[in-house]
């Protein structure tokens, strides 16, 4: 069978569960399978970046992709930054309940941060020559955040990885807390 007719016959098992889970009023679930819909119509590869505060999954991702695409730490209170090779250059935020906000550049999202409003997650397209279209890098919050939504948001982009990098302090990595 070919990847195309593969992935097909996967978003056919993926809508027939979503109709099932859609019946439990379960939105965490919900949520998951809309996530893994998504990522496989766009046929990404996901990796994904996890660790603890300032470990340096910012600037793996910057030394990975050769740009300095997230400062470190990120400026806003968002739970996880998927940047996505493509020939886009922009950056969308979807805030208080997934709402889409179409951002120019850092300026704007960070005026953003500074109103009231709950930023649930920033996506950024980037180009980047030397990984194909559609690779995904997620940064997310660091595992020791105090903030429950940061974790339930790490978890659902997790789930949705097909590898996961675990970045730790170098002179920090037999840390009890580690």
């Amino acid at each position: 069978m070919s990847a195309q007719g593969e992935n097909r016959q996967t978003l056919n098992t993926l809508y027939k569960l979503k109709k099932e889970i859609l019946k439990s009023d379960n939105d965490t679930l919900v949520s998951q399978i809309d996530h893994a819909i998504q990522k496989t119509y766009n046929e990404q590869l996901v990796f994904s970046f996890i660790g603890h505060y300032s470990a340096g999954k910012s600037s793996l991702i910057n030394y990975l992709l050769n740009q300095d695409i997230l400062p470190s730490p990120v400026p806003t209170t968002s739970n996880t930054v998927a940047v996505q090779i493509g020939d886009g250059t922009g950056i969308q935020a979807f805030i208080n309940q997934y709402q889409y906000a179409a951002l120019e550049n850092y300026d704007e999202l960070k005026k953003l941060n500074t109103q009231d409003m709950d930023i649930q997650a920033i996506t950024m397209d980037i180009q980047a020559p030397d990984y194909q279209h559609n690779t995904v890098f997620q940064d997310t919050p660091g595992v020791d955040s105090n903030t429950d939504s940061h974790e339930e948001s790490a978890n659902r982009f997790l789930l949705n990885s097909d590898l996961i990098f675990f970045t730790v302090e170098y002179n920090h990595v037999e840390s009890e807390h580690n």
